[in-house]
């Protein structure tokens, strides 16, 4: 196969073998896929079912049953591809240059400011539950003034739910904390469902 071309077999009948490159998805029958592989002119082959990627808006990739379904600008879709393993279907997907994964908004990660509250926030608690005594907790000689009023809701909170609430409060924020800073990468592993949009620009026809 020419540099820059690779191919796929996929789970289809009709058309059982898929090549990409140049920015063309080909889909081929056997005989095509014969005269595809023999030729040094790729400009010469016609009649063959080809999609440029520039009339790609969209990637859906079932992770489950290995399945890319390759959608217009329009939503039509062009063409439905079934790969035999998960490790085809994934190399596939990274020969589309300047497609990029779509992140959903619920399972965005936390941003750096807010992360760096929270997690202050957070050892706060730990800090509290962990003193040796409760009376440990106060903010004599604090200078920081928010840091002393933290350290006051501490003491508040002791006297409410006693320092081993506020250590168990404090280690349910960390995991708390951990999910929203890995919160994509848990999306991705639960999800099977996953959209790779195009970037570039679309032909509308």
């Amino acid at each position: 196969m020419e540099q820059g071309y690779l191919h796929f077999e996929v789970l289809d009948s009709d058309c059982p073998h898929a090549i990409v490159g140049g920015g063309t998805l080909y889909l081929l029958d056997e005989q095509s896929y014969r005269v595809f592989a023999a030729s040094k002119n790729r400009g010469e082959l016609t009649g063959l079912h080809q999609i440029e990627f520039k009339h790609i808006a969209m990637l859906e990739v079932d992770m489950k049953s290995r399945v890319v379904s390759i959608f217009s600008l329009h939503k039509a879709e062009l063409a439905e591809l079934q790969f035999p393993t998960r490790s085809h279907l994934k190399q596939f997907i990274t020969r589309f240059s300047g497609f990029e994964k779509e992140v959903e908004a619920s399972s965005k990660r936390i941003k750096p400011m807010s992360a760096l509250l929270f997690m202050l926030f957070t050892y706060a608690f730990l800090w509290a539950g962990t003193r040796p005594t409760p009376a440990d907790i106060h903010p004599e000689k604090i200078r920081l003034r928010v840091a002393a009023l933290v350290v006051r809701l501490m003491q508040w909170l002791e006297g409410i739910i006693g320092q081993q609430g506020i250590l168990i409060a404090g280690v349910l924020l960390t995991g708390l904390f951990l999910y929203l800073v890995f919160r994509p990468e848990l999306s991705r592993l639960r999800s099977q469902r996953v959209v790779y949009v195009n970037t570039a620009p679309i032909a509308k026809d």
